[in-house]
């Protein structure tokens, strides 16, 4: 039987019994994908991010930014950060889709973050 070939190295066999997990409900691309207080956070290309339960893969909310796209997420002392195509900075409590802190500056898009 022929192997299929990806070009990203997934082994498609690895997941033919069911072993794959989908996070079913953006209908635009996926930028950016974090981990925050064990809720699996993404952010689309349409400013909204996702945010699932980490167990489940249960949708548990949606997150309009009202801003630009969200290119990145990182968690930060559990707290969830989006860097924007504005140059924005928004701090997000993922718990409760509450955005906390606005940080401008930037000149152009933020296209990743790493916060430790």
């Amino acid at each position: 039987a022929a192997r299929r070939r990806v070009s990203v190295g997934v082994d498609f066999d690895r997941y033919r019994h069911g072993g794959e997990r989908r996070l079913l409900g953006h209908n635009s691309a996926v930028r950016a994908l974090a981990e925050c207080r064990g809720l699996v956070c993404s952010g689309d290309i349409f400013d909204y991010i996702r945010v699932w339960d980490k167990r489940t893969l249960r949708l548990e909310r949606l997150i309009p930014t009202r801003d630009s796209m969200v290119l990145s997420l990182s968690a930060w002392q559990g707290e969830l950060v989006s860097g924007h195509e504005s140059g924005r900075l928004c701090v997000w409590n993922p718990l409760t889709g509450d955005r906390l802190r606005r940080l401008d500056g930037h000149a152009g898009a933020v296209n990743a973050l790493h916060l430790v």
